[in-house]
């Protein structure tokens, strides 16, 4: 007998055994699982076991050579997603489908350790190769649940679908841990094949599920590759099922089941292959797409650029323009700015010099007051007036330096004037002065001795030729922020009466007061741009005799920000 035939094959057990003799053997066997082993015992001389074993080899060989070839094949492949992985920016669809092919190639190794180099791995420790065969083979299912999730878009298309497979293949993942732990500590071979229908029942539902909705509902164009891969796994293992009980579809090949799952795979992963290579066409072109899209925008953006950068010159041109028009506007402005500025000087000058006539005016009057008193040899009461006059040319004089004067100082001259002018005419007259509420005498400022020649005039050609004792009222109100209204009313003879009576007291002389009123409130209006003014009205009573005048004065005015003191 040949030894090294032997060594091959440890099922064999090489006996010597004299010639005539006659031996019994016991054959004892051991399982660990609740099985009853089959055993079946032949004895062979040396000459027919090589024939034995050298038939056995022939049967083999295409078996043999077609695991080889699987082998090499999923290894490739394998080695081949793992570097589209990589590639693709770890696309998870190459490596859930490197992950598949995996323990495809582990389940099926341990079904060829004869064969393959699993043998140096698991040796002959059939019971742990017993308890990986289940879930080796969910551990399968749930890689190819992954990798169709990701190879048809699942998750964005059918997100119903993708829920239900994700809890599927929680289910596969927690019924393949449990089924090794409980065949590996118990052995019951029984239960485990008690759950083989029903547990291959779900793993076929829901193959056929993901093949229905991607054949009925999916537009994308792997679909088909992945119909057509699924199902020929299916029919592999089909064809597998069927040669186990006995079935030979290819007399003379010595084909087993598992060479039909072999052969199944092998054409799935083809289908799925050229899937693949589909996808990787669509995202080239996609790809090509964006490039074009990307050159094609880059040539927009020229051209656009091109268009705003004559924009901006244009606008830079315009806008220079505009700067230069500005800056010309703006010399202009500034020249016109001086000259106005120049001329609201000189009507400044203007107005005082206007300011300074009334002061002689004022001073000449009231001199001619005091001179009536001397000539009446009224040596008291001329005393008198010379102290209130010295008080009064005080400060009219303090008044003349300044442009303007707080209204409340304007209305005290105006008072002493008055009663400077009551005394002088023996109290021909009683006046008032009435200033409503809301107007602040301390913050609004006005020009100085600017109601005066309407008060002096009134005494002087309307109350001093009345008979009886006369009445001056004097209103003061705002009409609003930038101008004042005064109304001066007597009830004296009137301007017509005036005009005939020529008053002997004054020569005859032509007041030169409101004559230099109204040009001080024109150069104002000027400057100030108002709309400063006065006007006369003559009062009759229901019989239409003169019975006084009323004059009507608007000054411009300016409001102070602080209290005046």
């Amino acid at each position: 007998m040949d030894d090294r035939s032997l060594e091959a094959s440890p099922d064999f057990i090489k006996l010597t055994l004299p010639p005539g003799e006659y031996h019994r053997y016991l054959g004892l066997s051991y399982s660990r699982t609740n099985h009853q082993a089959s055993l079946y015992f032949s004895v062979y001389s040396h000459i027919t076991f090589l024939e034995f074993m050298q038939q056995r080899r022939q049967r083999g060989l295409i078996h043999v050579s077609l695991s080889i070839f699987f082998q090499g094949a999923v290894w490739i492949m394998m080695l081949y997603m793992l570097f589209l992985y990589f590639q693709n920016n770890r696309d998870k669809v190459y490596l859930s489908y490197a992950a598949y092919l995996f323990f495809a190639m582990l389940y099926l190794g341990l079904k060829l350790e004869s064969y393959l180099p699993l043998r140096s791995v698991f040796g002959d420790a059939q019971y742990l190769k017993l308890t990986l065969n289940e879930p080796l083979q969910f551990a399968m299912a749930l890689s190819y649940n992954v990798f169709a999730l990701h190879f048809l878009r699942i998750r964005k298309l059918k997100p119903w679908l993708y829920r239900l497979v994700f809890w599927v293949n929680v289910g596969y993942a927690v019924y393949g841990t449990l089924d090794f732990a409980y065949l590996y500590t118990t052995s019951d071979m029984a239960t485990i094949q008690a759950l083989f229908a029903p547990t291959r029942g779900v793993m076929l539902l829901m193959g056929l599920v993901l093949i229905c909705v991607a054949g009925l509902t999916l537009k994308s164009p792997v679909v088909p590759y992945f119909i057509a891969g699924s199902l020929s796994f299916l029919i592999g293992n089909l064809l597998a099922i069927v040669s186990t009980v006995g079935y030979d579809f290819f007399p003379g090949l010595d084909l087993v089941g598992v060479s039909f799952t072999q052969i199944g795979i092998f054409v799935e992963i083809l289908f799925f292959s050229l899937g693949i290579g589909k996808l990787i066409q669509i995202s080239n072109r996609e790809k090509e797409d964006i490039n074009d899209a990307y050159i094609e925008q880059l040539l927009e953006n020229e051209k656009l650029n091109q268009q705003i950068n004559q924009e901006l010159e244009q606008q830079v041109e315009a806008r220079t323009n505009e700067v230069l028009r500005a800056h010309r506007e703006l010399e202009e402005s500034k020249a016109s700015q001086i000259r106005s500025e120049y001329e609201k000087q000189l009507m400044e000058s203007e107005m005082n010099s206007l300011r300074l006539q009334m002061n002689p005016h004022f001073i000449f009057n009231s001199l001619n007051s005091i001179r009536y008193f001397i000539l009446k040899e009224d040596g008291d009461k001329a005393a008198d007036y010379i102290t209130s006059f010295a008080k009064l040319l005080r400060m009219i004089l303090h008044h003349s330096k300044q442009k303007e004067i707080a209204l409340e100082d304007e209305l005290e001259a105006l008072e002493l004037y008055m009663m400077f002018e009551a005394e002088r005419f023996s109290e021909k007259f009683n006046y008032e002065v009435i200033v409503e509420p809301d107007v602040d005498t301390r913050t609004i400022m006005v020009q100085p001795l600017i109601i005066q020649p309407f008060v002096e005039n009134a005494i002087w050609h309307g109350l001093m030729h009345r008979k009886e004792a006369g009445r001056l009222i004097i209103k003061v109100s705002k009409l609003n922020s930038g101008e004042i209204r005064f109304i001066i009313e007597d009830n004296g003879v009137g301007r017509a009466k005036a005009a005939e009576l020529k008053s002997k007291k004054h020569g005859g002389n032509k007041s030169y007061g409101l004559q230099i009123t109204r040009s001080r409130l024109e150069a104002a209006n000027r400057v100030n741009k108002g709309q400063a003014g006065f006007t006369v009205e003559d009062l009759y009573d229901s019989e239409g005799k003169p019975v006084g005048t009323r004059v009507i004065l608007i000054v411009n005015i300016r409001q102070h920000e602080s209290t005046y003191n």
